[in-house]
Formats: structure tokens, sequence, C-alpha cells
């Protein structure tokens, strides 16, 4: 298999004919693949604008998912090409910001549930003082179940 990326959570590979595949570091919390992976399909199975999920796989001791693959040129590049369509880019830009930021998808975790999980996980915290912090954010009211934001 070919890298050709890499970031602070996963590698990604090309993953035979129209795929890629994120295969996430040894050390990378396998709870978090599976909440990632469950997330990628609601979301994929809910808007036709991002790639397609086939499976989850493992390989070398290591846990990944298996995406579409999407060739393309980025946007920046074709901005700095073609300057006189910065307009035209900014406008496309919008629309799927709009589409996705709109977009409310049955089956998420919201945005309070995220971060109480976070701040329970973080293992530099006090039990006292991680009770503050989901008080106060529960406190916070934040309503926004199922939205991609």
């Amino acid at each position: 298999m070919k890298k050709i990326a890499f970031g602070r959570t996963a590698d990604i590979y090309e993953y035979g004919s129209g795929k890629v595949l994120k295969l996430f570091h040894a050390d990378f919390p396998t709870n978090r693949i599976e909440m990632e992976y469950q997330k990628a399909m609601i979301i994929s199975n809910s808007l036709k604008l991002v790639p397609k999920i086939y499976k989850k796989v493992s390989l070398d001791g290591r846990e990944g998912i298996v995406y579409e693959r999407i060739n393309g040129s980025v946007m920046l590049k074709s901005i700095l090409f073609n300057p006189w369509k910065v307009q035209y880019f900014a406008k496309e830009m919008a629309k799927l910001h709009f589409e996705v930021n709109n977009k409310q998808i049955k089956g998420l975790e919201s945005l309070e549930s995220k971060l109480i999980t976070e701040i329970t996980s973080v293992s530099d915290l006090d039990l006292v003082s991680k009770d503050l912090l989901i008080k106060g954010l529960q406190q916070m009211n934040i309503k926004n179940e199922g939205l991609l934001h």
C-alpha cells in the first residue's frame, strides 16, 4: 500500500480501486475509532457530498476505516492559479458550508454529550473539576442535537 497522507491520529493509504484506508495509529483508542466509524456511516448515508464508507479493517495491529477516494484539486490551488475566480469559489464554499451546517441528522451525538465525554476522559483533571465543568456545560443548555457542527 502506498501512503498518501498522514496526520496526528492516522495515516492514509491507497486501498484498491477508488478507495483509501485511514489507518489509525496503534495507540489511538479503539472506542474513538468505533465512534468515528458510526458517525461517518450516519453522515455518509445522509449527505451526498461526503465520501462513502465501506468497512472497518484491522491491519498489522492497527484499526482502520475504508473510505471512497475522492479525486480532485484543492480549492486553494485553483484560486492561486485562477485568482479572477475567487468570488466563484467563495460562493461555492459558502453553499457547501450552508448545506452541511444546516443539515440535521438523526443518530448523531449532541455537542453537549460529546463535550461531556471529552471532559470525563481528561486524565489531568480531578473528579471535582470534571463535575464543575460538566455542571457549567449543562447550565449552558446547548441545543444542537444532530447538527454537523
